[in-house]
């Protein structure tokens, strides 16, 4: 049934997204809408440096034993932190920012040298990569997060995403801003944070909204008609409050620009494995 769902969802995003094939690249319009704000910036990112990763049975002490050798090596701040589904990862240090002049690049540089791994003793395939440690999420009512609904669908219409080279830092709190610039106007809106993303969507449908049958070998696919007039009035898909336009050109080479549409997303499908 799940694999059933996955494949009725990848038909919902290419039944309500225009077309991709052909896609060059996107290109930024000054949004012209309220409802996803940029509020600027907030203080910087904070980052750690992964220094091994272990994952099965035995993997707290194997952890444990590189936390304990690279506290000789280096400081006392090397902590422990897991990741779904049963993942254990040793991190060196809380840094701040990420350019090449951050301490954050100088203790990478330092780090991942092979002689200082062969002092570590983590083991096979181990190595050090930057990892940006997760915001604080902001305050929010319960209900405004998606996942916490009883929804089966809902319009994504667009996300938010931190730019460092930008001094923007605040993907969390103008999502949440967006929500409730939404909600102020009446409107069913959800946000959900994600891993490097946060996300906003309008509408709450049930299973009905949406109905697949097939007819001679081929997915057909209707909308319930308030679902369909959600999608109707969204009609641009923002990043980070900008309108993303899709650069396409047809087989003569002619070019043209389409914007990029909302989609409709199975909640269920979301909250199993959120890749953003």
């Amino acid at each position: 049934m799940a694999s059933y769902q996955h494949l009725i969802t990848i038909i919902l995003l290419l039944f309500l997204s225009s077309g991709m094939a052909g896609c060059t690249g996107g290109s930024y319009q000054q949004p012209s809408v309220s409802y996803m704000p940029r509020a600027g910036t907030s203080g910087q990112l904070e980052y750690t440096i992964v220094l091994a990763n272990y994952r099965g049975a035995g993997s707290m002490e194997q952890a444990q034993r590189v936390q304990q050798q690279a506290q000789q090596l280096l400081s006392e701040d090397i902590w422990l932190s897991y990741q779904e589904p049963d993942t254990v990862m040793v991190n060196y240090g809380h840094f701040q920012g990420s350019d090449k002049s951050s301490q954050t690049q100088r203790e990478w540089q330092k780090v991942k040298q092979p002689n200082f791994y062969s002092k570590l003793k983590a083991g096979a395939y181990q190595f050090s990569y930057i990892r940006e440690l997760p915001q604080v999420d902001p305050a929010a009512p319960d209900e405004w997060n998606l996942l916490n609904s009883d929804c089966f669908y809902s319009l994504e219409i667009g996300t938010y995403f931190n730019v460092p080279d930008a001094s923007y830092y605040n993907r969390k709190a103008d999502a949440v801003a967006g929500v409730r610039n939404l909600r102020a106007e009446g409107k069913t809106a959800f946000f959900v944070h994600g891993q490097k993303e946060s996300r906003v969507y309008v509408g709450c449908f049930p299973r009905e909204a949406v109905q697949t049958f097939n007819q001679h070998g081929k997915v057909e696919i209707t909308l319930a008609p308030l679902a369909q007039l959600m999608i109707d009035q969204y009609q641009f898909w923002l990043e980070n409050g900008a309108k993303v336009i899709t650069v396409q050109h047809t087989p003569q080479g002619q070019e043209f620009k389409i914007p990029r549409k909302p989609v409709l997303v199975n909640i269920d499908l979301l909250a199993e494995e959120i890749n953003f």
